[in-house]
């Protein structure tokens, strides 16, 4: 499995891609400098899409 690392992932283009990698079976870390909470709502988008935490 390939895993990316998005940064800027609590919004815009960096939680696009993270949920785009993710569709696409990739393994996805996701860093955020501000809203943990919306960092967190993305991870959870991406666990019920099917996605996984490590």
């Amino acid at each position: 499995m390939k895993t990316v690392l998005i940064t800027g992932g609590s919004g815009g283009i960096g939680a696009s891609a993270a949920r785009q990698c993710a569709a696409d079976g990739m393994g996805v870390i996701v860093t955020y400098n501000n809203h943990p909470d919306l960092a967190e709502n993305v991870v959870k988008e991406i666990e019920v899409a099917g996605g996984y935490q490590i």
